[in-house]
């Protein structure tokens, strides 16, 4: 698989904003040489063969050789392999049930939101089973302890009538995510869902089992419970990968393959990337390029935040992903700014003097072609009028259709940001569709233990 982002950063080295792009050159002997330590020095700390300095502990770069090594397992044993096993629990579980709970913390849940928003349809949980493909849908649990909720989710799984589900379209199933390397606010939740879970089963011992699938670190509080119940869909939490970094782990895959997401393809990308990351010098290596300019722009300006946006609300999700990311390893906040809306203009400081050093470095995350047709635009006067679907200056008035519309906004901000001297960076791939999340999951992965690195801190810590 080739490699499908690119990366522009022109338009980071705007007058006035101290930053040139002879310094990010002068930064690549170090970003080689941290490429180097991630690939090679924490790969033979893991594997045991040379001790683990306090200063690198925990060390759980596991994340970088996972998508090459699941591949690879399954390449070797097919259905023997986790992988398989796992596609065939899952395929199991999308034929008894319409609905699935996934429980886990929000960093764990981040992972499988961003997939749902990516890369299935829109508003996939509304439909009916027959356009969802017989794929159940989703809700996600466990992110907060709020009482209301909770009791509104049992109350729509019909778990306080404690009755039998008498059709498919009653029947549900869980998903229970626990790294359970520290105690989890989750753990209360787990066995009232299981309650509710029995009763729907009609109290078959049997359909509970197969019911839940269960992806567990060794030392997870619910090994117990998944043994008690006599559950075989077992998955493992991989070893030294972090909860932030378990979106490409069977934490992010079982969600993801319940939703019918191409899970291998998903694994394609991350390992294009990683691949990538080990060969490329820094010069034209995109995650240290990224991590380079984000490092440049964090410390020699005042400004901490950083801004995203993303011109296909597809890819919402990921924004939200990574803003966990950047809070759990970097401490730093990711504030998500729609350009298409006044918010840029009640963002932009009217001190233009101190402007350059108060806005943060935005991320334009652009994507090229879009998964449904243009949406023809039938107020438009210029409706049936021929031109150009890029014309230079057009207006988002006068767009034949939404995506042109969408264009003709994306250069007036442009324009604007370029006019505030604002320093941004644009991230971009050809379509939303599973090897291009796969490969900008892993980018921006690789690319935040870079920076980690940079500041001199552990981003697993």
């Amino acid at each position: 698989m080739t490699l499908l982002l690119r990366l522009n950063t022109a338009s980071a080295w705007l007058a006035g904003n101290g930053i040139e792009p002879s310094q990010l050159a002068c930064l690549g002997p170090v970003l080689d040489k941290l490429r180097d330590e991630i690939c090679d020095i924490d790969e033979k700390m893991l594997a045991g063969d040379i001790p683990t300095p306090p200063s690198k502990r925990p060390l759980e770069t596991g994340f970088v050789r996972l998508p090459e090594r699941m591949l690879a397992e399954y390449e070797a044993a097919r259905n023997d392999s986790e992988l398989g096993r796992m596609l065939a629990a899952t395929k199991q579980l999308m034929t008894e049930v319409d609905r699935v709970v996934v429980l886990g913390n929000s960093e764990c849940l981040s992972g499988p939101r961003a997939l749902l928003r990516a890369c299935c349809q829109p508003y996939f949980n509304e439909l009916s089973r027959g356009e969802r493909g017989s794929r159940p849908r989703m809700l996600f649990v466990g992110e907060n302890l709020d009482n209301d909720e909770i009791q509104g989710l049992l109350s729509l799984l019909g778990a306080h009538h404690g009755r039998e589900a008498t059709s498919i379209d009653q029947r549900w199933g869980l998903v229970v995510i626990d790294r359970g390397i520290k105690p989890s606010k989750t753990a209360c939740l787990l066995r009232p869902l299981l309650d509710a879970l029995r009763s729907n089963s009609g109290g078959d011992a049997h359909q509970l089992q197969s019911r839940i699938v269960w992806v567990l670190g060794d030392t997870s509080s619910a090994q117990d419970e998944a043994s008690h119940l006599g559950c075989v869909a077992r998955f493992t939490f991989p070893r030294a990968v972090s909860d932030s970094f378990s979106v490409l782990s069977m934490a992010g895959l079982v969600p993801a393959a319940l939703l019918g997401i191409n899970i291998m393809k998903l694994l394609e990308g991350g390992r294009t990337v990683s691949e990538h990351f080990r060969a490329a010098k820094a010069t034209d290596n995109l995650a240290l390029q990224f991590a380079g300019m984000n490092h440049l722009m964090d410390h020699q300006r005042t400004v901490t935040p950083r801004g995203w946006c993303d011109w296909s609300r597809a890819l919402n999700g990921m924004g939200g992903w990574y803003r966990h990311l950047l809070r759990g390893c970097l401490r730093k906040e990711l504030l998500e700014i729609d350009l298409l809306s006044s918010e840029l203009l009640s963002a932009i400081p009217r001190d233009e003097q101190n402007a350059n050093n108060s806005r943060p470095l935005l991320h334009q995350i652009v994507v090229h072609k879009f998964r449904f047709d243009p949406l023809i635009l039938e107020y438009s006067t210029r409706a049936h009028e021929p031109h150009e679907p890029h014309d230079s200056g057009m207006e988002v008035e006068s767009a034949r259709t939404l995506v042109e519309a969408l264009h003709a906004a994306r250069q007036q901000t442009d324009l604007a940001l370029q006019a505030s001297r604002w320093p941004n960076v644009e991230l971009s791939m050809p379509q939303v569709d599973e090897p291009s999340v796969g490969q900008m999951l892993q980018l921006l992965m690789l690319s935040t233990v870079v920076e980690g690195r940079l500041m001199g801190r552990n981003p697993y810590n």
